[in-house]
């Protein structure tokens, strides 16, 4: 089997129990010992750091994430709340500093509810993780990945001894909601250009005392970029077969809102995303059709007939989910509050069935 690039979008606790499907069927077919690289955004971030606490921190093999994982992530996913959490924690006088980069006490939430406690240098050095966030001051992609937090303008500097929930925290520090994490950026010291090692490597003359990091899905919410460039096609050294998990919340129809709304911008904010995502995706559909076997775009709100039907190929008979019960899953908020048992169900069942489908449909 080919190298597996797999790219797991943000989307809250949604997008966490969508990609537990999706991963189930990778698993089934052996497929997780055969992960290369991991890019994480928010919801998938916080799956990914989760799974890595529970199995000590190692990724799993297909037989461990089914037999083992699979019954504990469901547990935690529908048994806490971490948004509780998160807020209960803002009525300690101690945290009242952070009222407005609550990501901060996203991170200690993560840490008492989840139990995540390893450091970055933890982390198994297979598959290599990317885990993405986007730096207001710059307005470029920041990424944490090989005890490195990178970004193009500000270069790089080690973050071995970084809190894992911290790093979780920044990926997932969607703007209003929660607000950004903050770093004391002075205290690291920073090189360039952003990948130098040894000789090449010079300090950054630019220098912020602090840094403001947002969701990683401010900048690119299917996690792609450190994959595929929806221009060219894969990036260098990928060199196997990428999957896309798109857990995202589909653009709702409709704009009805008052001419005082400020809801108004909002849309439009959100229009923009949508269209940001769109062309990504739309690079990287257009690169599956002409390699067979090289890549897969599995969408959430879509069902079987509809991942076919682009794609140009037959529906494989089964029992898919309708169209009304996908359209269900993908109406589940973007939150991360526990998960009812029957949406957990719907959703893990949608996600396991958009592998499915994507496995047949992709040639992979």
């Amino acid at each position: 089997m080919k190298p597996l690039y797999l790219a797991l979008s943000g989307g809250g606790m949604r997008a966490m129990v969508f990609h537990c499907g999706v991963l189930k069927s990778l698993a089934e077919h052996g497929a997780l010992e055969h992960v290369s690289k991991v890019s994480t955004v928010s919801g998938g971030s916080l799956l990914v750091g989760l799974l890595l606490q529970l199995n000590g921190m190692r990724w799993p093999t297909s037989d461990e994430y089914l037999e083992a994982l699979l019954p504990k992530l469901k547990d935690v996913l529908t048994q806490t709340d971490l948004q509780k959490a998160a807020m209960l924690a803002m009525l300690r006088p101690a945290n009242w500093r952070f009222a407005l980069s609550r990501a901060n006490v996203l991170a200690s939430a993560i840490g008492s509810t989840w139990g995540v406690d390893a450091l970055l240098d933890e982390l198994p050095a297979s598959p290599v993780w990317s885990i993405n966030a986007t730096t207001a001051k710059t307005g470029k992609r920041a990424c944490i990945e090989g005890g490195q937090l990178r970004d193009w303008t500000l270069g790089s500097t080690p973050m071995k001894r970084f809190p894992l929930r911290d790093a979780m925290a920044v990926s997932a520090a969607f703007p209003g909601l929660i607000g950004p994490y903050v770093l004391q950026a002075d205290s690291f010291d920073w090189d360039l250009p952003m990948y130098a090692s040894g000789d090449e490597a010079r300090p950054a003359e630019d220098r912020f005392a602090r840094i403001h990091l947002y969701d990683g899905g401010v900048y690119d919410n299917l996690g792609l970029e450190p994959f595929f460039d929806a221009g060219f096609g894969p990036k260098p050294k990928v060199d196997g077969v990428i999957i896309s998990s798109d857990a995202g919340a589909p653009l709702p129809k409709g704009f009805d809102m008052g001419r005082l709304n400020l809801f108004r911008l909002k849309r439009v904010a959100d229009i923009m995303s949508d269209q940001t995502r769109a062309l990504r995706a739309r690079g990287l559909m257009a690169y599956a059709s002409k390699a067979s076997g090289r890549a897969a775009y599995l969408r959430l709100g879509a069902t079987a007939q509809d991942i076919a039907r682009r794609s140009g190929a037959a529906c494989p008979a089964g029992h898919w989910l309708d169209k009304e019960r996908v359209k269900a899953a993908a109406a589940y908020p973007t939150s991360l509050k526990k998960v009812p048992l029957q949406a957990y169900e719907l959703l893990f069942r949608h996600g396991y069935e958009s592998a499915a489908i994507g496995r047949a449909v992709f040639g992979l």
